[in-house]
């Protein structure tokens, strides 16, 4: 693709920002970056993204290694093992999938800048990662105990489906859970950004709320 290619699908995703977001200001469009090389990230960057996201640490940490991306903020989105904790707070701004106590405490350690969303599982799917909703109160609780930590907000992704009610549903439950959380807010840990929606749902995402939507293949065009 050219750059006016990335430009103009770049155009169309803002416009439906505004069109269909309640506080467009707000949103956060984060261009998935996973499985495309450096040159491509350069395009879309140089097409006005500015906030890029990962889901495999080897694969970041090779092209952050090559190319520095300076002044573009790096959101790791796959899932988090314990392991890899260190090197993923190392390049990385924001970290989305964070849904285990052990994951917690390796970050609240390491006393880090990074920001960090706490992963639900809203459509209840086994395959993917997150809390069960019915455990988040509890797993709220019990993270309170970590001050250096910096929790900013929750993270879904829908249910895998085309039935666009029980997408809504799936988004629908994060604002709500993030709203009743706000009693348990604390100096450190917040539900103010809702990271949700992909390139086949984001429209919806930003009706119900997102303020962070994470797009591949609407940017980028089909993975190989």
């Amino acid at each position: 693709m050219s750059l006016q290619d990335y430009i103009n699908r770049i155009n169309v995703i803002n416009e439906n920002i505004e069109k269909y977001s309640k506080n467009p200001q707000k949103v956060k469009l984060i261009g998935v970056t996973k499985t495309f090389g450096i040159e491509k990230m350069k395009l879309s960057i140089k097409a006005g993204i500015t906030t890029i996201g990962e889901n495999k640490i080897q694969d970041a940490v090779a092209k952050f290694e090559k190319e520095n991306f300076d002044n573009i903020e790096r959101h790791y989105i796959g899932q988090l093992q314990s392991n890899k904790v260190n090197k993923v707070v190392e390049y990385f701004d924001y970290i989305h999938s964070v849904d285990r106590e052990k994951i917690i405490k390796k970050i609240d350690n390491l006393k880090s800048n990074v920001k960090c969303l706490i992963e639900v599982n809203t459509s209840g799917e086994k395959s993917k990662g997150g809390i069960e909703v019915s455990e988040f109160e509890k797993f709220v609780l019990a993270i309170q105990k970590y001050k250096n930590i910096q929790i900013v907000g929750l993270m879904t992704i829908s249910s895998l489906t085309t039935d666009e009610s029980e997408i809504r549903k799936s988004f629908r439950q994060l604002r709500e859970l993030a709203k009743l959380s706000k009693q348990h807010e604390t100096e450190n840990i917040q539900f103010n950004e809702l990271s949700m929606g992909m390139t086949n749902d984001y429209k919806i995402a930003l009706q119900e709320g997102a303020t962070m939507i994470r797009i591949g293949r609407g940017i980028f065009g089909s993975r190989k």
